[in-house]
């Protein structure tokens, strides 16, 4: 009886959306190309995967986080970057990735932070997209 509730949950897990890794994914980026030197910018903000608080860094890497997440740079909080661990042949494999922590007023919850992830492949080239409220 266990192993067929177990199978029936996991079954009817795959249908509900909700349970999905890609909400919260937006592929409209897919395949833009990032200006470099707001690359460079971003990649000299903070050491690879320690976050840092935005308001310590200087105006020009300011800017360019937020043109590169396309916010205002005042709601951005935090940034941290990074690159994938993805074994050999996943599609993530040699990827990098820059998170930012922001205050959205629209959603509902306590704090209005939402974060935000870009994938970045080549350098300059953008993966995907993913956002997710805290």
């Amino acid at each position: 009886m266990k192993i067929f509730l177990v199978c029936y949950l996991v079954f009817f897990s795959f249908l509900d959306e909700s349970y999905s890794w890609d909400i919260g994914e937006d592929r409209a980026r897919l395949g833009e190309r990032l200006l470099l030197h707001e690359m460079q910018l971003l990649n000299s903000s903070g050491n690879l995967f320690s976050t840092v608080e935005v308001q310590n860094l200087s105006v020009k890497q300011r800017s360019a986080i937020g043109r590169v997440f396309r916010l205002p740079p005042a709601s951005i909080q935090k940034f941290r970057r990074g690159y994938s661990v993805a074994p050999d042949g996943h599609h993530l494999n040699q990827t990098h990735w820059y998170t930012v922590w922001f205050n959205n007023e629209s959603l509902l919850n306590d704090n209005g932070v939402e974060l935000r992830t870009l994938r970045v492949v080549d350098g300059d080239i953008v993966v995907e997209e993913k956002y997710w409220p805290r």
